[in-house]
């Protein structure tokens, strides 16, 4: 059980008045949706899922640590950025107001997230750090702690960037420990681990070293519009969900109830049963270092309704395939049937992921 996530979250709202403890873990976990829910079942020891996390790294790039990409992800548009952001300019509004702006004023104790330097809280943030296995080096983490919070004690008090990265500062290193031993939250946060099971509920095979390329798609659930409004597609009582891996000599292809062409050439075969694609839809292969979606249609002129490509990278344009192909990166959405979500000409701008549908969307991954 992941004690620290539920103990940092709770104390993280009970500042925060009036805010879910949902939002909060979405910020961080794309899979809690309606409920707050941290528990967390370990399939290895704590210690050695932690170290499963330090070795995926490699898999994201765009990340130097597993650390940086929680920061970055704290300060990108989450509902904890936005409380923090506006925690920092309401103390620095007070403080004007009341004329202390140039004292030599304790900023943690203005701050809301000071809760992160109390007794209580260390106390307890140790004990839930202690119960899930990952008690390694605590006086090392609150020190880390500590040196980042000291970073206010040499700015004035209407610094408002300085407040704003040190408060999230603090909070993505919470975040970080608490996350660390929480296999599920990985590869929702951007990680595509070189142990991943063939289908949810299964054993994990572990993938051995080889000079193949190897990359797979993983079946997702659409909550809304946003690019990052996704879950995990898991076992809805009907059928186990498969995760498709591919290797750069094989690819794969999708397309609608045909499996003599998707396994044709010895591609990975994604069979879907999702009403508007077609036949033959698309194509994934790898040529010249890169891997490239295909949208290829049953008479090879382009599938009916399209292929939706959405990029990792967030300040990139969703790519609407129609006959065309484009370069695939880790971490990019696929959808096979893109709905249309806003009125206007017929480009990528204005479609984005089909909402709550099986078969229609998968995330493509970079193993290795």
């Amino acid at each position: 059980m992941a004690e620290a996530l539920k103990t940092f979250v709770k104390a993280f709202c009970r500042e925060f008045s009036g805010v879910p403890e949902c939002q909060v873990l979405a910020s961080y976990d794309n899979a809690v949706k309606s409920k707050y829910d941290a528990s967390r079942v370990y399939r290895l020891s704590p210690q050695d899922e932690l170290a499963r996390a330090q070795r995926s790294f490699s898999a994201t790039s765009r990340y130097a640590s597993f650390a940086h990409l929680v920061r970055d992800r704290t300060a990108r548009g989450s509902r904890v950025a936005k409380l923090l952001d506006e925690n920092a300019r309401d103390v620095v509004h007070d403080l004007e107001a009341t004329g202390r702006i140039f004292l030599d004023i304790d900023l943690w104790k203005e701050l809301k997230a000071n809760f992160i330097r109390t007794d209580a809280f260390r106390t307890a943030f140790s004990a839930a750090l202690q119960a899930d296995g990952l008690a390694y080096d605590l006086p090392g983490f609150w020190q880390a702690i500590d040196d980042e919070a000291g970073r206010l004690d040499m700015v004035l008090a209407d610094n408002v960037e300085t407040i704003k990265d040190v408060q999230r500062g603090v909070i993505a290193a919470c975040v970080y420990a608490s996350l660390a031993g929480a296999r599920d939250n990985r590869q929702e946060m951007g990680f595509a681990l070189r142990e991943t099971p063939v289908s949810f509920g299964g054993i994990a095979p572990v993938v051995t070293d080889s000079a193949l390329r190897e990359a797979q798609l993983v079946p997702v659930v659409m909550a809304g519009p946003d690019p990052l409004d996704y879950s995990t597609q898991l076992d809805d009582g009907a059928r186990a969900v498969t995760v498709y891996r591919f290797s750069e000599t094989q690819g794969a292809r999708i397309g609608r109830e045909d499996r003599a062409w998707c396994a044709d050439r010895g591609r990975c075969p994604v069979v879907t049963r999702a009403a508007y694609a077609s036949r033959h839809h698309c194509e994934i292969t790898f040529d010249c270092g890169r891997w490239t979606i295909a949208d290829v249609g049953t008479d090879g002129q382009g599938s009916r309704y399209g292929t939706l490509v959405t990029p990792a990278d967030l300040e990139a344009l969703p790519v609407l395939l129609q006959g065309d192909s484009c370069e695939l990166h880790h971490g990019d959405l696929i959808c096979i049937f893109p709905r249309r979500v806003l009125s206007g000409d017929y480009c990528a701008a204005n479609f984005s992921w089909a909402s709550r549908m099986r078969d229609e969307n998968y995330r493509f991954e970079v193993l290795g």
